[in-house]
């Protein structure tokens, strides 16, 4: 990655960054219902392995989850690290014994 891509990326995962702590809670709440959506469409099996690119605050990831079940695995990335941060606070609270955010 040059220089000016590693910039661009820097950029792109502070604005990220600055807006993780309302990101899927102000305004219309659409981004579980299309995360579920998603995952019903994919009709992931029990024990499957998935991995979310672009996790965000984790709508698909936690829904991942709860279709692969306790004996799969959900792995969830993102640029921004406080998106990572606040995913894996919500996580602990949530049915995601099987997920990872990095």
């Amino acid at each position: 990655m040059d220089n000016e891509q590693a910039q661009r990326r820097q950029r792109v995962a502070a604005v990220f960054d600055r807006s993780a702590d309302t990101y899927d809670s102000v305004g219309v709440p659409w981004f579980a219902p299309i995360a579920q959506r998603l995952v019903r469409e994919l009709a992931p099996a029990t024990g499957q392995r998935a991995l979310d690119i672009g996790c965000g605050r984790g709508a698909a990831l936690f829904a991942l989850a709860a279709g692969v079940g306790p004996t799969g695995v959900v792995t969830g990335i993102d640029l921004a690290p406080a998106m990572i941060a606040a995913t894996r606070a919500t996580s602990k609270h949530a049915a995601c014994a099987r997920s990872t955010c990095r």
